[in-house]
């Protein structure tokens, strides 16, 4: 069924993007997935957990949940940066859900197309000259491994990993906008908002 690695990692990508919906729906009316809220006695957990670890689905005959199938599968199997802006976690600040399935002969022009959006959308990464800061997601400061080079093919940045990574990857006016200020302004992250994104 699966004869090539983006083919398996094109399943999976539909496969949480589904189930995040299915989730979803299966709570609505929610304003947020932080509503979903881990059992009574355990309310000490974070509350991420109640919507990405407690809620169980079926995937081939397992059982598992959105936390595993998002880091244990797509992130370590695959181990491909661009698939944080592939996932949607139904939150105003996750990346858009595309109007299409992910394909195993197009996903490389599919995540290329889904990481431009990201990073072209002030909403995720932008420069504030007057405050001297960069602006990225909250994203890049959970999973910033995941955008390190270690082939060293990459374009390098002495300030951060996180540079580089935006530097071979933004447009390019917005790439040398911020190759210009990245060893002089701070880099700051934006607040999540966890907000539903039924509206958008």
């Amino acid at each position: 069924m699966f004869p090539t690695q983006n083919h398996k990692l094109a399943y999976w990508l539909n496969a949480y993007n589904a189930y995040v919906i299915k989730a979803v729906l299966v709570h609505y009316p929610i304003k947020s997935v932080l509503d979903v809220r881990p059992p009574a006695l355990l309310f000490f957990l974070p509350d991420t957990f109640g919507f990405f670890i407690f809620q169980r689905f079926e995937f081939g005959g397992e059982t598992t949940n959105l936390y595993y199938l998002g880091n244990d599968v797509v992130r370590e199997r695959f181990q491909d940066p661009r698939v944080h802006f592939a996932l949607n976690c139904a939150s105003i600040s996750c990346p858009h859900l595309p109007r299409y399935a992910f394909t195993g002969d197009r996903l490389d022009d599919q995540l290329n197309a889904e990481t431009l959006e990201f990073l072209t959308d002030d909403r995720n990464v932008r420069i504030d000259h007057e405050n001297k800061t960069i602006w990225l997601s909250s994203i890049f400061k959970w999973y910033a491994s995941d955008f390190e080079d270690p082939s060293g093919q990459a374009q390098k940045s002495e300030d951060s990993p996180l540079v580089g990574y935006l530097l071979n990857h933004l447009p390019p006016g917005k790439a040398e906008d911020l190759k210009a200020v990245a060893d002089q302004y701070a880099i700051k992250f934006i607040p999540y908002d966890w907000g539903l994104n039924d509206w958008t």
